[in-house]
């Protein structure tokens, strides 16, 4: 639920009823806040998705969400919302079709 590929820098809105123990910070390049330790690997805590889906934080641009895991794990339960593909190619397509005309992507994968 963390991985994201995202394009500019953006300070949360820090005050979303949800409050999990998972250290964010900003770094310079990035629309999300990027949980620490794992910040070179573009990865944003369960509290980041949260605030982002229920509109606790002040961006102001649009951001899609891919969820790239097999068909079971999808069914078996997923973000709502979020565009479903299995394939790495078609995930590529998509991920470089929707940079045209959105700022945040945000990736479920296996891959």
């Amino acid at each position: 639920v963390d991985d994201c590929a995202v394009s500019k820098q953006l300070s949360p809105i820090r005050n979303s009823p949800l409050r999990v123990n998972e250290e964010s910070i900003d770094v310079e390049g990035h629309v999300l806040p990027l949980m620490v330790g794992n910040y070179r690997e573009n990865r944003i805590s369960s509290q980041t998705l949260h605030n982002l889906i229920h509109g606790y934080t002040s961006i102001d641009s649009n951001y899609v969400m891919l969820d790239c895991r097999y068909g079971y794990e999808f069914q078996g339960g997923h973000v709502r919302r979020a565009v479903h593909v299995e394939e790495p190619r078609k995930a590529e397509e998509l991920m470089h079709n929707y940079l045209l005309t959105i700022t945040v992507i945000i990736v479920f994968c296996e891959f």
